[in-house]
């Protein structure tokens, strides 16, 4: 292939009648969008915050060890994503390995495979099929969800309404209230019924496994499918601090 990156946007997305929101970020968002001399382009997108991602993207060299990304990728071939993605790591590490310097490095590599897949013609299944699925279930992320009872049934009676038969909600932050947190998840379990399936954000409000293990019961015998982010993303839940 004889495709050169020709140039890299970032486009920072604001939805303008969101306020700020204490954990949620997807109202907020990133594209990132290569350009190919062939006059294809590929996209990217990251959640983590977009002026920071776009700092980092758009940023001059520092040092060999701290570049930034689209002076790294201007001008390459793209003959191979995954030379691309280590030569980013690389050339990254003073100021990276962790956190939003990897969703910058993600949000790219997720746009330069989506342009070398186009150059080629292919599908991107043919580089990491085969094909597993043909239809997935989709479900409601409610969030943040309401507090008082009459509230939230309201705010996830809609969703119910438009068909959805999976729902997940976050129910920070008030997991601190263990009474009102159980009260209210089994108020909900109660409100949608059984047959609705219930999955679980829990926004990484616990640094530890001790803290999580009183609502485990609840959760339990509420049949919930899976919970999202209990701890922070570099504790995997064994630090008793």
């Amino acid at each position: 292939m004889s495709v050169r990156i020709e140039n890299i946007q970032v486009l920072c997305l604001q939805d303008p009648q969101a306020d700020y929101v204490r954990f949620e970020g997807s109202y907020q968002n990133v594209l990132v969008i290569v350009h190919g001399d062939n006059g294809l382009y590929g996209i990217g997108e990251s959640d983590s915050p977009p002026a920071v991602i776009k700092a980092l993207i758009d940023a001059p060299a520092y040092n060999h060890l701290s570049c930034g990304l689209a002076g790294l990728l201007k001008g390459e071939y793209l003959d191979d994503p995954v030379r691309l993605w280590h030569k980013m790591f690389k050339h990254t590490s003073w100021h990276g390995r962790h956190g939003v310097a990897i969703h910058a490095i993600s949000a790219l590599d997720i746009a330069l495979w989506d342009l070398y897949a186009r150059s080629e013609g292919k599908p991107l299944l043919k580089y990491f099929g085969p094909q597993q699925h043909r239809r997935l279930p989709a479900y409601a992320t409610v969030y943040p969800m309401k507090e008082q009872p009459e509230s939230f049934k309201i705010q996830i009676g809609e969703f119910l309404s438009q068909g959805f038969r999976r729902i997940k909600i976050c129910v920070e932050p008030w997991w601190h209230d263990f009474d009102l947190a159980c009260s209210n998840l089994e108020e909900l379990r109660a409100f949608i019924g059984p047959d609705i399936e219930l999955m679980l954000d829990v926004a990484l409000e616990f640094q530890h496994y001790a803290q999580l293990e009183p609502f485990v019961d609840l959760l339990e015998a509420l049949d919930i499918k899976w919970l999202e982010a209990p701890f922070p993303l570099d504790n995997p839940g064994t630090t008793n601090v």
